[in-house]
């Protein structure tokens, strides 16, 4: 829809403007948008070039969330670094390894990686050979699926609880009659009543 709206704008503005461009006209168009003037220079010399909608969508700046950017030799000595002095039983902070990392870097004029770079390449690291490094190989047990079915066979035998507020309100049966002094329970708690006959 927005960027139909601004194809709009930039093909009247080029109408109305074959040759040359007022600086007051682009202003103009730029505040019926609501952009900046050279965001929308920057759209019209996409749409001459291309003449299509869709070069007229906002597009979010930087990688996309998740993305690595890759370099191999970069990549390879974050991976040796945390294979020999983070993935051991006794390992040190992951700050500390960032720091001998960003040392080593420096020795050798190379761009230091940040904290959430070194994350990312140990993450990529399969979790089996993490967890076998540093001793824990118990962890990974837990995370296996086991095959088999779960079976209760009487009332309350299981009870799972959501970690939520409750306000339970017991009564027999003097008290069903007569009004609690509690008072109502808060909007975010769920309620239940118990009646023991």
């Amino acid at each position: 829809m927005e960027a139909c709206r601004r194809e709009a704008a930039i093909r009247d503005l080029l109408r109305r403007y074959p040759d040359r461009l007022t600086k007051r006209a682009v202003e103009d168009a730029a505040s019926e948008l609501g952009l900046s003037r050279s965001t929308l220079y920057r759209l019209i010399g996409r749409y001459r070039a291309a003449r299509t909608v869709d070069l007229l969508l906002d597009h979010p700046l930087g990688r996309p969330r998740g993305s690595l950017h890759e370099e191999p030799v970069r990549d390879a000595l974050i991976k040796e670094f945390l294979e020999r002095e983070y993935l051991k039983p006794t390992r040190p902070p992951l700050r500390r390894v960032v720091g001998h990392i960003a040392a080593a870097w420096r020795q050798q004029g190379l761009p230091v990686p940040t904290r959430r770079t070194v994350k990312a390449r140990l993450l990529l690291i399969d979790e089996r050979i993490r967890a076998s490094r540093i001793g824990e190989e118990g962890l990974l047990g837990a995370r296996i699926a086991t095959p088999g079915q779960y079976q209760v066979t009487r009332p309350l035998e299981v009870v799972q609880v959501d970690h939520m507020q409750v306000y339970v309100m017991v009564l027999d049966e003097a008290s069903l009659g007569q009004s609690t002094k509690a008072g109502p329970p808060p909007s975010s708690v769920m309620t239940v009543t118990v009646f023991l006959l």
